[in-house]
């Protein structure tokens, strides 16, 4: 019986992340954005009562293409000015931080605010822009989830994970 050289090079594969940290469940993280949903359209309302929407919508109209931009502006606008402060200070949306779970790095540090808004939030919100397709990829994002380490498309870009919170 052979014992195993002290002095040999590591196995470990030094190109894939070591993610540390218990990883958030798959209920947590849809409780999160669910919550954050719920946030989200709470702040729509008021634009969509400014801006004619429901009475658009109540004559069996449709809403044009400058219109959605525009509402995805607004909608980027109330999400930073609801979870900014919490995204800077725990790595949280307050979805996430009802629900106990924060985002970090793969090494387990908390990411930059400027990491998590051009990194995790940027990319999605500017591909949602794109018709058709921005809905497919934005199923596409939310569908890596179901991999082994929880990582949605987002979070492979911004080099982050989501775990469980103290």
């Amino acid at each position: 019986m052979t014992s195993p050289n002290p002095y040999a090079a590591t196995a470990a594969d030094l190109n894939q992340p070591q993610l540390v940290g218990e990883l958030a469940t798959l209920g947590q993280r849809f409780g999160a954005s669910f919550i954050d949903g719920l946030i989200a359209i709470v702040l729509a309302v008021p634009f969509w009562a400014m801006t004619g929407f429901f009475e658009v919508l109540s004559h069996g109209g449709q809403v044009d293409y400058f219109f959605a931009v525009k509402g995805m502006a607004w909608g980027l606008a109330s999400f930073l000015l609801v979870h900014t402060y919490f995204l800077h200070k725990n790595g949280q949306t307050i979805g996430k931080k009802l629900l106990k779970i924060a985002i970090v790095t793969t090494d387990g540090a908390k990411p930059s605010l400027l990491t998590l808004l051009v990194k995790r939030y940027l990319p999605v919100f500017l591909i949602r822009l794109v018709p058709f397709v921005g809905n497919l990829l934005g199923l596409v994002d939310v569908c890596f989830i179901f991999r082994e380490d929880r990582r949605c498309l987002h979070d492979l870009i911004a080099g982050t994970k989501v775990i469980k919170s103290a």
